[in-house]
């Protein structure tokens, strides 16, 4: 049985929630093969909105500004945090990757919904051109750099005891 006895509103604490639910069902140990795309639509999707939260703790702890709750764009999330040069700063080496790779996320799934679904209502694929296989081990080492240079930005989660 699960009881829910403490909800942790802060944004940062819930991403890495998400992210670790992500890890365990992805990460190599977890043995996704190639060609699971059953396992790879709900990773990554709780990948994507760990990441989007995450931006939106950036966005909030580090800038100081409210992040929409509406707002689910990958891209423009990143565009908004780095109005702050110490956003820029902390990525340093890794700016350009983090860009590329966010704007790859939001590329892939412009409205976010991407991964929720792997058909739209008519039952069209929402990725038709997606490749038969999936480097899963070289997928999962690109989510964790991106989701690491995040984290380095943010610096620890704030814990509400």
């Amino acid at each position: 049985n699960l009881i829910f006895t403490r909800h942790n509103p802060r944004l940062d604490s819930l991403a890495i929630t998400y992210h670790n639910v992500f890890r365990a069902i992805f990460e190599p140990s977890a043995k996704p093969e190639s060609t699971d795309t059953f396992r790879l639509f709900p990773a990554m999707r709780l990948y994507q909105h760990a990441t989007e939260l995450l931006l939106k703790a950036i966005l909030q702890d580090v800038c100081g500004k409210t992040p929409s709750t509406n707002t689910h764009n990958l891209k423009a999330l990143f565009e908004q945090i780095c109005e702050s040069q110490f956003v820029c700063d902390e990525l340093g080496a890794d700016f350009e990757f983090v860009k590329l790779a966010l704007g790859e996320l939001h590329v892939a799934d412009t409205r976010a919904t991407g991964f929720r679904y792997a058909a739209d209502k008519n039952g069209n694929p929402c990725f038709p051109n997606m490749p038969k296989t999936v480097d899963a081990k070289k997928l999962f080492k690109q989510c964790e750099k991106l989701w690491n240079a995040l984290m380095r930005v943010h610096g620890p989660a704030k814990v509400i005891s």
